[in-house]
């Protein structure tokens, strides 16, 4: 088994970059999902099952140091760049601000989501129609070379190596209505978690948290260790 996308979000709901290399610390990918568009009063950031205008956003690390936002108006600047208030709140048509996580990063759940080609590939069998794309699941590592059917899921309680790096994998990733929202070139395809729902309990990929860091680039060889 080899990788053969990694992927980060700067920006949380926002398009992502695909990556050649990146390193996982305990806090998943150095600036993924470091800041969130965020609206008055709230504690928690605006999120595409709420505003799915969030996926024609893009956003970039520049020089590993900036995030580049790019907004679908045409707007462009760094985070925390004063013009991009006004610009998301246009664009929106209410009121929000581009602030950065507290923490550090701001996840709905853990800091790494694995998923394999697969999964997504038994899922095209049961609905040859839709765009089965990873892009859709927002992974963080995607996998090819593994088993037919969802072996990620038989990892559980082990451990995923690559390279020097290796993660615990702890959870099943349990999908929402964003994986079927239109982003990129990606249609509306409500289908798509129907049929996750029906056919695998509503889960594609899954979480996993960092035990050892280290750098993980695409192409590496993958082993599974200790999986239950």
């Amino acid at each position: 088994m080899r990788v053969t996308e990694l992927w980060r979000y700067p920006v949380k709901s926002f398009l992502g970059e695909r990556l050649d290399e990146a390193f996982f610390d305990v806090g998943g990918t150095p600036f993924d999902r470091s800041w969130a568009v965020w609206l008055p009063g709230r504690k928690r950031p605006l999120s595409a099952k709420r505003e799915p205008l969030l996926f024609e956003g893009r956003s970039r690390i520049v020089d590993e140091r900036d995030v580049v936002v790019t907004l679908p108006t045409g707007v462009e600047a760094v985070a925390g760049d004063p013009v991009l208030e006004g610009a998301l709140t246009e664009w929106l048509g209410y009121q929000a601000t581009l602030g950065p996580a507290p923490d550090g990063h701001v996840f709905d759940d853990s800091p790494v989501h694995i998923l394999t080609t697969s999964s997504l590939a038994a899922m095209r069998t049961v609905h040859p129609s839709g765009e089965w794309d990873p892009r859709r699941f927002r992974p963080s590592i995607v996998i090819d070379g593994a088993d037919d059917g969802f072996p990620e899921e038989e990892w559980l309680g082990g451990r995923v190596a690559v390279g020097a790096a290796s993660f615990e994998v702890t959870h099943p990733c349990t999908r929402c209505t964003m994986v079927g929202l239109a982003q990129s070139d990606l249609h509306d395809d409500l289908a798509i978690l129907e049929q996750v729902m029906a056919h695998n309990d509503e889960v594609l990929g899954v979480y996993a948290k960092v035990s050892e860091p280290d750098r993980v680039r695409v192409g590496d060889e993958v082993h599974i260790v200790g999986a239950v």
